[in-house]
Order: structure tokens, then C-alpha cells, then sequence
């Protein structure tokens, strides 16, 4: 089963001037899943509209807290565990020498791409065999940047841990490096993935987000996140494992 976790390694549509406090609203559309993320005070709250999983990220203690609201259960991922364990996974693909080079196992453990870009348009176009992007991206300058960029890392963790077998996510950390270092923030991403590589007439897999950052909340996001932590008191804890089982049953 595959679960809709939206990737946050592209967000921004609109940027307005910095607001005095860290609080943000992120409104995204991935693959045609609607959610909204939450910033205040270095917590992250993701809300999916489809399902309406809430994911929490406490950027201090490093730790994702998952809830299902309709199920009322919980369960917690220590983010620097998860990401420890994936790295490791992807320093031995990369580094076994009986992984065939030409795979695509290789590729989203090492990913290469080749670039262009034009910086009139804010266009960016990254190519391989295996995934493509074309982001259009905007200059972004704001003293918060970089806890957006380390929590759009932390996603893609939690995505390929929520769907151990939807590597491709691992090729959006080279992305949102190349990003982060040209100090731009995207506005619309489109992707191309070729599941066998690029080969003959071979049609690919494509996905477009859009996404749009607002300042400051509104008195009903305030509102939702101390609905959020109550939910967080109320719940039961449970492991990840039973989590993903009473999640995927329910479907």
C-alpha cells in the first residue's frame, strides 16, 4: 500500500516579508493530495486533507509523532534513528560491488544529474536516465530557510520509511541540496520517473506539486494545533509496525 505523504521538498508559490515569529502555512497539492503544514515554534504539523493523517515534526528533539485521528492512535519515529538506518541503506547499495551500476536501486542510492538552467525564467532542469525535473523556482532569502530546507530532508526520510519501496524519494535530497545551495525556493516542480530507465518508446510516470507559503495564521490554525495536541493526550501510543497495520486496514 502505498500512503500519501506529501514530500515538502517543494513548497513555495508566493513569499511575502519575514514575520516576527517563526509561524508559517504552507498549502500544498502533491499528485492531487491536498494538505496543509504548519510551522510555529519549530514544530511542523501536517495535515492531508484525503485521509486526514496528521504528522508532526519537532525539528528540536528530532521526533515524528504520526496520528490517525479516525482510528485514534499514534505512534512516534525518531527521526535521527530513521535517518541513520537510511543512510547506511544507501552507503551499501552504493558501495556493494555486486549492485549492478546500471540499476535503479543504484541510481536513487548515488543519483547524478545533469543540469541547465536559465535564470531569467527561474527555470531549473535536472536529467537522467532514470528521473527528470523541470522546477520553476524563485530567489528566497529569509532567516527560517534553512529549517524548511532540514525539515523537506526529514520528509523524504519519513516518506521512504512510511514506503520502503518508493526509493525515488531519496533523489529529491540531491534536488533540494541544489536548492538549498542556490539559496531558490520552488514554485511548481514536474516529474518525469522511468521505472526500466529510458529506453525506446518508454512513457514515464509524471507528477507535478504546486505549493504556496502565507504568513502568519489565522485564528483557526491556531485553533487546529491546540486540536492537535490535545489529540496527542488523548491517544494511545502504539508501535510504528501495528500503526502501519490498523492504517493499511482501514483502507
Amino acid at each position: 500500500m502505498i500512503r500519501k505523504i506529501p514530500a515538502f521538498c517543494f513548497f513555495v508559490l508566493a513569499v511575502y516579508a519575514t514575520a516576527a515569529a517563526e509561524e508559517y502555512r504552507i498549502d500544498n497539492v502533491v499528485r492531487g493530495v491536498k494538505s496543509t503544514a504548519l510551522l510555529l515554534d519549530g514544530k511542523f504539523y501536517s495535515i492531508i486533507e484525503d485521509n486526514g493523517e496528521i504528522v508532526e515534526f519537532d525539528s528540536h528533539k528530532k521526533i515524528f509523532t504520526l496520528i490517525d485521528p479516525s482510528l485514534r492512535i499514534q505512534t512516534q519515529i525518531n527521526a535521527a534513528e530513521m535517518r541513520k538506518k537510511i543512510t547506511d541503506m544507501q552507503q551499501k547499495i552504493a558501495g556493494d560491488p555486486k549492485t549492478d551500476k546500471e540499476s535503479f536501486a543504484y541510481f536513487a542510492a548515488n543519483p547524478v544529474f545533469t543540469s541547465e538552467s536559465d535564470t531569467a525564467a527561474g527555470r531549473i532542469v535536472l536529467q537522467s536516465r532514470w528521473i527528470d525535473y523541470e522546477i520553476t523556482a524563485v530567489p528566497f532569502h529569509d532567516k527560517s530557510s534553512e529549517m524548511y530546507y532540514d525539515f523537506c530532508d526529514w520528509m523524504c526520510y519519513l516518506n521512504l520509511r512510511i514506503n520502503p519501496f518508493s526509493s525515488a524519494v531519496l533523489t529529491r535530497l540531491t534536488v533540494n541540496r541544489l536548492l538549498r545551495e542556490e539559496k531558490k525556493f520552488p514554485v511548481s516542480v514536474s516529474v518525469a520517473i522511468y521505472p526500466k530507465g529510458k529506453q525506446g518508446f518508454s512513457k514515464p510516470d509524471k507528477a507535478e506539486s504546486s505549493h504556496k507559503i502565507v504568513r502568519r495564521f489565522s485564528e483557526p490554525e491556531r485553533k487546529q494545533i491546540g486540536q492537535i495536541n490535545e489529540l496527542k493526550q488523548k491517544f494511545p501510543q502504539v508501535s510504528f509496525e501495528e500503526y502501519q497495520k490498523q492504517v493499511a486496514g482501514k483502507k
